[in-house]
């Protein structure tokens, strides 16, 4: 590989923007390449980063010696593209979540594991702040041996994609999106919930609901999932709810982590004798990491990985074991059973 890394770009809607800011910060990327099926929206986001401009990503693959590509474009063009650039020996980066089903995204995730190349997903929620100390505190033992956990994301989708987004074009089209809240958002909290509690899913129990009227996917869903090490974790996720929140909750056998997007803190009750020398319960308000935005965190970090062959910090197997817990609680909730993994 090249001491410069050349990155293209396919799908150039407003995530890809991100994930070019993110590369236009690194002295050692350059963006040579972008592409959507909409040219005028590649030919703007090429304009703003000095790259070239394509109507698809077959030509930008031909014409083009690239070393990583971002793919941002609707869930269901996932598996196509990103074989079509594995294929072409090309690392790969890719938004979540990974394909429209665990069948896809293992066939993703083992074509570039036969290639030898870095496959990475924008899971960017494990890089927030909170959860990074969250995480720190927990490894640390300061709430003792995890034994529950939930996770929850509540939000007015309706308010948040106002009807002029691109993203309507494909959202509550389930063909395209492959579901609603569960797929979308809650992909990266099933993601969270692994990171957190470190070992692989036992068995998934799932519920689901439709209450918006006009869109053919789930807004609502909680997910039980039961892990190999005995931790319940409860993923509750929201398209409906009108005062957004987005809270992570740790209970320990000696102590318990709170930690919430929208407050931006972290508190820790523990009894933990490194924390609490009577071994009461004491509440502490740790400092969190400066980490700054986390799409920008996670992709330096994965364009790291490249250069140090690195595994990355999120892989394309995270991404599709997230997506085998999805799959499951589908089966789940359509079928009425615990769905064992």
């Amino acid at each position: 590989m090249s001491k410069e890394i050349k990155v293209g770009i396919i799908g150039s809607g407003g995530i890809a923007r991100v994930h070019a800011i993110a590369y236009s910060k690194m002295d050692f990327v350059k963006i040579v390449a972008v592409s959507d099926i909409v040219k005028e929206r590649a030919e703007s986001l090429s304009k703003e980063f000095n790259a070239k401009a394509y109507a698809n990503h077959e030509d930008m693959l031909k014409e083009n010696d690239l070393d990583l590509i971002s793919i941002c474009t609707p869930p269901f063009t996932h598996r196509d593209i990103a074989l079509d650039v594995i294929k072409s020996n090309i690392n790969v980066f890719c938004e979540k979540p990974l394909a429209l089903n665990s069948k896809e995204a293992k066939e993703m995730v083992d074509e570039a594991r036969r290639r030898g190349l870095y496959f990475g997903v924008d899971f960017q929620n494990r890089f927030l702040p909170q959860h990074v100390k969250a995480k720190e505190l927990l490894n640390e033992g300061a709430i003792g041996k995890l034994i529950q956990a939930r996770f929850r994301v509540g939000y007015d989708i309706l308010e948040a994609v106002p009807p002029s987004a691109p993203m309507r074009e494909w959202l509550f089209d389930k063909e395209k999106s492959g579901g609603g809240v569960l797929m979308d958002i809650g992909s990266h909290w099933i993601d969270l919930s692994r990171m957190f509690v470190g070992v692989e899913a036992k068995n998934v129990s799932a519920e689901i609901s439709r209450n918006i009227e006009n869109i053919e996917v789930e807004d609502n869903a909680m997910i039980l999932i039961l892990f190999k090490n005995s931790v319940h974790t409860l993923v509750d996720v929201s398209w409906t709810q009108q005062n957004e929140q987005w809270p992570v909750e740790l209970y320990g056998d000696q102590g318990t982590i709170l930690c919430n997007l929208t407050e931006k803190k972290i508190v820790l009750y523990t009894r933990n004798r490194k924390y609490s020398n009577d071994g009461k319960i004491r509440t502490i308000t740790p400092q969190l990491p400066e980490i700054g935005e986390p799409h920008e965190y996670l992709i330096r970090m994965f364009v790291n990985s490249i250069i140090r062959r690195n595994e990355p910090p999120v892989s394309g197997y995270d991404g599709y074991k997230t997506q085998e817990i999805i799959d499951a609680a589908y089966r789940s909730a359509n079928e009425k059973i615990k769905v064992i993994l």
